[in-house]
C-alpha cells in the first residue's frame, strides 16, 4: 500500500501558488536599474532647483562656513532622493518578477553600481586624454580658501549614506512590489476557500450532494405509465359502451 498521501485544498493551493511565482529576473533588474537612475535625475533637479531659490548655488564664492553648511544640506538631500529613487526601482523589480522581491530589489543597487563603475571607467580614460586641467583645477580650489578636510569628511559621510539608501531603498521596495502579487493571492485563495467551505457544508461530500440533487429533481418514472394506463383504460370502456 503507498503511503503518500492525497493533498489537501491547502497544500493544492500553496502549489499553485509556488509555481506562478517567478524567480530572479534580469530584464526586471534592469528595468528597475533604470527607472531608479530617472527617478534620481528627477529628485536631484528639484533639489538642486531648492537650493537655488534658497540662495546656496547662486554666483559668489563661499566662506566656509557656508560651504559646510551646503555641503550638509545637499547631502541630506541626496541621501533622501537616493533612498527614495531605489525604493521605486526596487518595487520596479519586485513586481515585475511577481516573486524573490528581496532578492531583486537587492540586486537593483549592485547591478547600478557595476554600470556606474563601468561608465566610470570610461569617464576617466576620456578624461586623461585633457592635460592639465586637473591640476589647475586644484590648484584654484586651493586658493578659495575652504575647509577642504572638513568637507572631504562630510563627503565621505554622504558617500556612506547614499550607499545605505541605495540598498536599504531597493530591499524596501522590493518587498513591497512582492507584497502586491501577494494580496492578490491571498484573495484568490480566501474565495476558493469560502467557495470549497460552502460546497461541503451539510452532509455527505460535494459529489454525494451532487448526485443527491440530481436524485430529487429527476421525474418519478411511474407518471407517464400511469397516464398511458389511464388512456387505455378510457378506451376500452368507450369501446365497450359503442358495442
Amino acid at each position: 500500500m503507498s503511503s503518500r498521501q492525497k493533498p489537501t485544498g491547502t497544500d493544492t493551493n500553496s502549489v499553485t501558488v509556488e509555481r506562478a511565482r517567478g524567480g530572479v529576473s534580469f530584464w526586471s533588474i534592469l528595468t528597475g536599474v533604470v527607472v531608479a537612475f530617472g527617478a534620481f535625475l528627477l529628485l536631484s533637479s528639484i533639489i538642486g532647483g531648492a537650493l537655488s531659490v534658497l540662495g546656496i548655488s547662486e554666483g559668489g564664492i563661499p566662506s566656509g562656513a557656508e560651504a559646510v553648511e551646503a555641503g550638509i544640506g545637499a547631502g541630506i538631500g541626496l541621501v533622501i532622493a537616493q533612498f527614495l529613487s531605489y525604493l521605486w526601482g526596487g518595487y520596479t523589480a519586485g513586481r515585475m518578477a511577481r516573486g524573490k522581491g528581496l532578492t531583486n530589489g537587492i540586486l537593483v543597487p549592485l547591478l547600478a553600481i557595476a554600470l556606474l563603475l563601468v561608465l566610470g571607467a570610461i569617464a576617466t580614460a576620456v578624461a586623461t586624454n585633457i592635460s592639465g586641467v586637473n591640476t589647475q583645477d586644484a590648484q584654484g580650489v586651493q586658493e578659495l580658501g575652504l575647509p577642504l578636510g572638513e568637507l572631504a569628511e562630510i563627503g565621505t559621510a554622504i558617500g556612506i549614506g547614499m550607499l545605505i539608501a541605495m540598498f536599504l531603498g531597493g530591499a524596501v521596495g522590493g518587498k513591497l512590489g512582492e507584497r502586491w502579487h501577494s494580496k492578490l493571492e491571498e484573495r484568490e485563495i480566501a474565495e476558493r476557500t469560502s467557495y470549497e467551505a460552502g460546497r461541503t457544508d451539510g452532509a455527505g461530500t460535494p459529489v454525494q450532494r451532487e448526485n443527491e440533487t440530481r436524485t430529487e429533481t429527476r421525474p418519478a418514472p411511474t407518471s407517464h405509465t400511469e397516464a398511458t394506463d389511464r388512456d387505455d383504460d378510457s378506451d376500452t370502456h368507450a369501446g365497450s359502451r359503442k358495442a
